[in-house]
C-alpha cells in the first residue's frame, strides 16, 4: 500500500502522532517519519518511549533565531525530502512551525495533507502566537481534517471547509496517555518527590507561552511564590521549560524557597505522575488542558483565551487572564476539600481510539486515490 510521510519536531507532536503512526503501521501502510528536531531535548526521549523509527532527521534549531528564520530553515531542510519520497500523503499534527513547514512542503509538491488535531481556534491570531495563525494556514492547505471534538468540526465547517473532508476523531493524546499509564514506570526521583509530599497540598506549574513573556509571566510567578509563602502546607513543583525567557523570569521571580522545587524537563510518564498527584495545576500550555482532563486534576489556565474550551465546559479548567487574581483562583480551585478530584465526566477530548480512526480515514482516502 502507498506510504505516508509524517513530519514533526516537538514533544506534543510526538505524543499525539505516536498512536497514529502505530495504527497506520497496523493497517498495512508504509510509514516514513521525518523529525525536524525543533525540540531535541524534550522530544528525543519520547522517540525512545514510543519506539518511533526516524527515517530522516534535520537540525533546524540555532540560538536566538526568529520565527521566520525557523520556518525558513525547516522548510528548506524538509522540502527535498518530501520531493524525494513523494508519499501518498503527508501527515502533520497541530500548529507548530514544523507542522506548518511540513504542510507547505507537501503543498508545493502537490502531496495531499492530513491534519491531525484540526479545527482548534481562539479567533484571535495573537493568542496563542503564532500557533493560531499556523493552524489556520494549515487548514487552508489540508486535504483531510481530523478534528478532535464536535466544536472543532463546527469551526472548520463555519470556515467553509468541505464537509466530506472533515472527520471527528478525538484527540490521540488520550490514546497516548492510556498507553503510558499502563506500560511505563515513573522514575525513582519522581517517586521520591511524590512520597516527600505526603500530607501536603501540591501545586504543579508550567509556563512557556510567548504571549506571556515579560511582565505577565513575571506577575504570575510572583503570585505563585507569594501563595506558597503564605500557606505553610503548600508545595510548588515547577518543571522549567528550557526557553531562556522562561528561565530568566523564574530566576527573577521565584527565589529559593524550601517548598518550591524547580525541576528539569521531565520524561512524559514522570510528568503525568505529577499531574495525578497535584491538587491543582497552573499552566499556560494547550496540551496540559487535554492532559488535565485525562487525569482529572483541576487546572488554572494562565491565558485570556483558549482553543480548548471543552476543558472549561467540562469543569476541569478555568481561565485566569488576570495574574493578580491567581491566588484567589487557587483557593477556589482547592475549595474546602483540597483532596477532591476535578469533575469526572467523559473525557471531552477522546476515548483512547483516536489513532485507529485517523488511520482508517487515511487508508480510505489513499484507497480512493488509487
Amino acid at each position: 500500500m502507498t506510504s505516508i510521510l509524517t513530519i514533526f519536531g516537538t514533544r506534543p507532536e510526538i505524543i499525539k502522532l505516536a498512536p497514529v503512526i502505530r495504527a497506520c503501521e497496523s493497517a498495512g501502510l508504509g510509514v516514513v517519519n521525518l523529525y525536524t528536531g525543533q525540540q531535541p531535548d524534550l522530544g528525543d526521549p519520547l522517540l525512545e518511549y514510543f519506539g518511533i523509527n526516524i527515517s530522516h532527521r534535520t537540525e533546524v534549531m540555532t540560538a536566538g533565531q526568529t520565527i521566520a528564520s525557523l520556518l525558513a530553515r525547516t522548510l528548506h531542510a524538509i522540502d527535498p525530502i518530501v520531493q524525494a519520497i513523494s508519499p501518498g500523503a503527508v501527515v502533520v499534527q497541530g500548529d507548530t512551525t514544523s507542522a506548518l513547514a511540513g504542510a507547505m512542503a507537501a503543498e508545493f509538491h502537490r502531496v495531499p495533507i492530513v491534519h491531525v488535531e484540526a479545527g482548534l481556534r481562539t479567533g484571535d491570531k495573537r493568542e496563542p502566537f503564532p500557533e493560531e495563525t499556523n493552524r489556520c494556514l494549515i487548514s487552508r492547505l489540508a486535504t483531510i481534517h481530523c478534528a478532535p471534538t464536535n466544536r472543532n468540526v463546527r469551526n472548520l465547517l463555519d470556515e467553509g471547509t468541505d464537509p466530506q473532508r472533515v472527520f471527528q476523531t478525538g484527540n490521540p493524546i488520550v490514546d497516548a496517555i492510556d498507553e503510558i499509564s499502563s506500560t511505563f514506570d515513573i522514575g525513582t526521583r519522581v517517586k521520591e518527590l511524590i512520597t516527600a509530599q505526603t500530607g501536603k497540598i501540591v501545586i504543579l506549574a508550567t509556563a512557556h507561552r510567548r504571549e506571556n513573556f515579560g511582565t505577565t509571566l513575571d506577575t504570575y510567578l510572583r503570585e505563585l511564590h507569594n501563595y506558597v509563602e503564605e500557606h505553610e502546607n503548600v508545595v510548588l513543583l515547577f518543571p522549567v521549560h528550557p526557553n531562556p525567557n522562561v528561565r530568566d523570569s523564574i530566576r527573577r521571580n521565584l527565589p529559593t524557597h524550601p517548598r518550591i522545587e524547580l525541576l528539569p524537563p521531565l520524561g512524559y510518564p514522570d510528568f503525568l505522575a505529577l499531574m495525578r498527584r497535584a491538587n491543582v495545576i497552573v499552566s499556560d500550555s494547550g496540551g496540559v488542558q487535554e492532559e488535565a482532563a485525562s487525569v482529572a486534576t483541576p487546572l488554572l489556565v494562565l491565558r485570556s483565551k483558549t482553543e480548548r474550551p471543552e476543558a472549561v465546559v467540562a469543569g476541569i479548567a478555568k481561565l485566569v487572564p488576570d495574574p493578580a487574581s491567581l491566588q484567589l483562583e487557587i483557593d477556589q480551585a482547592l475549595g474546602a476539600d483540597p483532596q477532591r478530584p476535578a469533575r469526572t465526566e467523559d473525557n471531552p477530548f477522546g476515548d483512547g481510539r483516536s489513532g485507529q480512526r485517523i488511520a482508517r480515514h487515511i487508508v480510505e482516502f489513499l484507497s480512493s486515490q488509487s
